[in-house]
């Protein structure tokens, strides 16, 4: 198990837990403030000159991760207000975390329900909408920048979510330790050899519009298919015509709004032979 941490701040914090008396010795000067983020995806730790011997984070799935010596240390937490985060897995939003140094004990827990909702296939951030936000599924990746629409939603339903990633604050989350999970609904974008159909209930937030489409075929060639301004509305099945006609498509790729960078790609199972 590792741990990543990043100067960067990540959601607004809150959530002090009280401060449990121990003796004196190795614990003088220890007196660290811990504070967990509303979402549940990190805490932050602050010190002085004297740091924890263990850091113990309490997670909604009921697992306990405890981090000492060295480890902690080089890999888990640093001085300062740094956002601290497991990156081994999905264990759920944060719920208790302890820094203990000798007999003295810091405890910070959530005040509330963490925002942070995560289904199979959906990521759902109400408190804190992300900035420059990756999605990777098996067959397809999503990248909002910046996020569109209204609902802090995102994803592909039909699909497994793999891992998130949020560029600007650092924080990336690997999902492969659940194996069991069931898709959010059917697949909305949908490969048939030559041809590709996206359907309306891909879009879980923001338009149903699609801009730019790409087409990547089996022989590598490529085509754009409409001008980024003029928007395209799903259901649409698209072919290559001319030479790619009747050509297998191995990739899909667009835009869902004119002027940003959100851009979705989706990849052919049957050509596919990426690690995601």
């Amino acid at each position: 198990m590792t741990w990543s941490a990043t100067a960067v701040a990540v959601g607004v914090v809150a959530g002090l837990g009280g401060l449990v008396a121990g003796g004196r010795g190795a614990d003088d000067g220890f007196d660290p403030t811990v504070r967990i983020s509303d979402d549940g995806l990190s805490f932050r730790l602050a010190y002085d000159d004297v740091e924890p011997d263990t850091v113990t984070v309490h997670t909604a799935d009921g697992t306990v991760h405890e981090f000492t010596g060295a480890m902690a240390r080089e890999g888990g937490y640093r001085r300062g207000w740094d956002a601290l985060h497991i990156d081994d897995g999905w264990y759920g939003p944060i719920e208790r975390v302890e820094a203990t140094r000798g007999s003295k004990t810091v405890v910070a827990e959530a005040e509330r329900e963490p925002s942070l909702r995560v289904t199979c296939s959906l990521w759902r951030t109400p408190d804190r909408r992300p900035d420059d936000f990756r999605m990777e599924y098996d067959h397809a990746s999503l990248w909002y920048d910046p996020p569109v629409g209204d609902e802090p939603v995102y994803g592909s339903p039909g699909r497994v979510l793999r891992s998130v990633e949020d560029v600007a604050s650092e924080l990336r989350i690997d999902f492969d330790n659940r194996p069991d999970c069931e898709p959010d609904g059917d697949v909305a974008v949908v490969f048939d050899d030559d041809a590709v159909t996206v359907h309306p209930e891909e879009f879980v937030t923001g338009v149903a519009e699609i801009y730019r489409p790409q087409l990547t075929f089996a022989d590598g060639s490529r085509a754009i298919l409409a001008d980024r301004d003029d928007p395209i509305e799903p259901p649409v099945t698209f072919v290559g015509d001319g030479e790619h006609a009747g050509t297998p498509i191995r990739e899909l790729h667009f835009r869902n709004d004119p002027g940003g960078e959100t851009a979705f790609t989706y990849r052919n199972p049957d050509l596919d032979h990426s690690p995601r």
